[in-house]
């Protein structure tokens, strides 16, 4: 994204723009079981065996399945009950299992290969909800006892909840575990100690691990005015973290505005502003000095002081569509024959000002740091910020860095980015979680109604295989996608055309849909979004006549009887 005119960069907390916060994201693919398959999770222990509606009604010991009521499955035993988060969604529903030696029933990631992207040495939260199925037990029920091991990982430890399914009168139980992860990749299984038969049955659903809490972080794009006449300026807002919902957003300077958007309009060239947001905890986080720069304007000739009855010859440059002189008050030598020129030569009897008019043509990038040259800021992203590399191959990371191979080992060296080859570009580990919908990068623009603009980014494939698929999403409508060169170090400019319509922001993400594991390895580089404008612009020179008798240095050269003196120091 490109900043134009900067003062103070932001500075972020350790892992960046990532939206990981109180209500943190779920770290699991599918813990509540509404795919209705074993996707993002795995059941590989003896004994279990899937069984699938319509149900006989009858069930053995380690049958299982992923439906929405337990009762059909087992109508003599099981009661009538719905999932713990929506009546009529999806549980995993268990006839518990008689095979002994602790053989898991659940295990996190597709194929039980775990979670990851950990941050080491941060304490992690992982939950599930069980209750019991089971109807009336001759001799009194043994509820399951859900034993728990999560490898590569210290301090585990029971915070709430029981081991022991609760009683049918009970209902639903959160069981919640922290952990601390010691490498990037943490397994969590889970099994049941119980292997009698007898009440042995029990549903589980909502399963998640959730990071830590991190400290409320605030990042900021803005769009420069269009014109220099056009108070169209915009800043806005990105919090994450801290604790939300975010109560207000505060803009002060030049201008003070308070909002729950974040989105600041209006906003005058030459502006500069502060900028604040407040959580739900009264937590503060700011960003300084934000200025809104001038656009580009007429180049013209230096205000200058003449004699009486001398000529100067005015200038101008930077107009698209030629020129327009007046003067105040009138000069008789500014005619029709020069006032439309860039060069007029005149010959004021008294100090006057000239104006001149004309039209700017411009193209407008409203993208923020779209080369990256400014670090890591101005944009969002789900993703986690590794800086300065990714010792642990964390996927779902990125770097905002000059040399790939320095971020993460398994990128090409010969990388380079876009914009000059020795700069700064956005490298990217993708993410194999939550089915491809984690945000790489997104910025929110203020535009235009009825409008058209060019968005574009160039794409480059940093290690062989699996090239990313970039989904480009505006205002949450898909405009294109596109495959990333499977030629390592090979720069494709991606570009489409959307109009506006009646909206009056782009909300403009960047996702990557595949997930896989091998490769699936990019960078990004100078992402614009451009339109086209014309400014009237104007700008004056004033010209000032000195009438003394004597010459004086700054009326330059004096002619006295056909004979030219070149005044070096005289004051008269």
């Amino acid at each position: 994204m490109k900043i134009f005119t900067i003062i103070n960069k932001i500075i972020f907390l350790a892992i960046g723009l990532v939206s990981i916060n109180v209500f943190s994201q779920n770290l699991l693919t599918n813990g509540d079981f509404e795919t209705g398959t074993i996707t993002g999770f795995n059941i590989n222990g003896a004994g279990y065996v899937q069984i699938f509606s319509p149900f006989s009604g009858t069930t053995n010991p380690g049958n299982f399945a992923i439906t929405n009521n337990a009762q059909p499955m087992n109508t003599a035993s099981f009661v009538n009950c719905s999932n713990h988060t929506l009546a009529g969604s999806n549980m995993l529903i268990f006839d518990g299992n008689t095979t002994g030696g602790q053989q898991n029933f659940w295990e996190a990631g597709n194929g039980g290969s775990g979670v990851c992207s950990m941050i080491i040495g941060a304490t992690y939260t992982f939950s599930y909800w069980i209750r019991s199925v089971y109807g009336a037990v001759s001799g009194g029920p043994t509820p399951a006892n859900i034993g728990v091991q999560i490898l590569n990982a210290n301090s585990v430890t029971l915070v709430s909840g029981s081991a022991i399914a609760p009683a049918i009168a009970a209902g639903w139980q959160q069981v919640t575990y922290t952990f601390v992860p010691t490498s990037a990749c943490v397994n969590i299984k889970l099994f049941n100690n119980n292997t009698n038969a007898a009440g042995n049955d029990f549903a589980v659903d909502d399963f998640s691990v959730t990071a830590p809490p991190l400290p409320l972080s605030l990042a900021y794009s803005f769009t420069n005015s269009t014109c220099n006449n056009a108070s169209d300026g915009t800043i806005t807002a990105y919090a994450n973290n801290g604790t939300p919902p975010y109560v207000i957003y505060n803009l002060t300077g030049t201008l003070t505005q308070s909002n729950t958007t974040g989105i600041f309009t209006g906003l005058a060239p030459g502006g500069i502003y502060n900028l604040s947001v407040t959580d739900s905890a009264g937590n503060t986080a700011s960003q300084f000095n934000i200025l809104i720069s001038a656009a580009p304007t007429l180049t013209t000739s230096n205000d200058l002081t003449i004699c009486a009855g001398s000529s100067t010859t005015l200038s101008v440059s930077g107009g698209a569509t030629g020129y327009l002189w007046t003067a105040s008050p009138a000069d008789p030598t500014l005619t029709a024959a020069n006032n439309t020129s860039a060069n007029p030569t005149v010959s004021p009897t008294q100090t006057t000002t000239y104006t001149v008019t004309s039209t700017i043509n411009r193209t407008l990038d409203l993208i923020t740091n779209g080369s990256f040259s400014n670090g890591n800021i101005g944009f969002d992203s789900d993703y986690t910020y590794y800086n300065p590399a990714n010792t642990t191959f964390a996927q779902k990371a990125y770097g905002i860095v000059v040399n790939p191979n320095t971020w993460e080992p398994g990128f090409s060296a010969a990388c380079v980015d876009h914009t000059t080859g020795t700069g700064a570009m956005m490298v990217v580990d993708g993410s194999i979680y939550n089915g491809g919908n984690d945000l790489v990068w997104g910025q929110t623009i203020q535009v235009t109604p009825a409008t058209n603009y060019t968005f574009s980014y160039w794409l480059q494939t940093l290690a062989a295989g699996n090239p990313a698929v970039i989904k480009t999403v505006i205002n949450g409508t898909v405009i294109g996608n596109a495959t990333a060169s499977a030629t390592v170090c090979g720069w494709t400019q991606y570009t489409y055309v959307w109009n506006s319509g009646v909206s009056t922001s782009a909300q403009i993400q960047l996702f990557d849909t595949n997930v896989a594991t091998g490769g699936n390895d990019f960078a990004l580089d100078d992402i614009k979004f451009t339109k086209n404008i014309v400014c009237n612009a104007s700008a004056s020179v004033q010209i000032n006549v000195n009438n003394s008798l004597a010459p004086i240095i700054s009326c330059g050269v004096s002619t006295v009887n056909s004979v030219t003196f070149n005044w070096a120091a005289v004051t008269g």
